[in-house]
């Protein structure tokens, strides 16, 4: 299997930009481009109707648009100064559905991303990313357990 290019979603948590340190690796080892992807999900209380939704609540969602915008231009410059191939996408929508149809849509070869490692009710209520996008994928899916500070010191 040849990797000519990574997708490596991230929301600039702890345990996603370590996964997209990893992505920056393989990248290199396999001469491949990474493509960062965030996805922005609105949160949506009541009706979504745009007419209904308030002008500070359409301000806050403009805002946290730009924040990732220049968060995304900053990892991207990093990864860059590794020389690293890469380019940066934002999306909007629901994370796993978002991540499927932009591995599907960039060609990717392969997915690189973090899990939360959320078990019990929080997992079922809250769902899991990475579990759907490992369902649907049409490309291997690799993921990272967030690290904790046992599997940090070899214990």
């Amino acid at each position: 299997m040849k990797i000519r290019r990574i997708l490596a979603p991230t929301d600039f948590s702890p345990s996603s930009l370590a996964a997209v340190d990893e992505a920056a690796g393989l990248a290199l080892r396999f001469g491949a481009e990474v493509i960062l992807l965030h996805v922005h999900e609105p949160p949506f209380v009541g009706d979504p109707d745009p007419y209904v939704v308030s002008a500070s609540f359409r301000l806050l969602l403009a805002e946290r648009k730009r924040l990732a915008g220049e968060q995304m231009s900053k990892l991207e410059k990093r990864l860059s100064g590794r020389h690293t191939k890469c380019r940066a996408m934002i999306g909007e929508g629901r994370a796993g559905e978002e991540i499927i149809a932009a591995a599907r849509n960039e060609k990717a070869d392969l997915i690189v991303m973090s899990t939360r490692g959320l078990t019990g009710a929080k997992r079922l209520l809250l769902g899991s990313v990475a579990e759907r996008v490992v369902r649907g994928a049409g490309c291997p899916v690799l993921t990272m357990r967030p690290r904790t500070d046992s599997a940090r010191s070899g214990r």
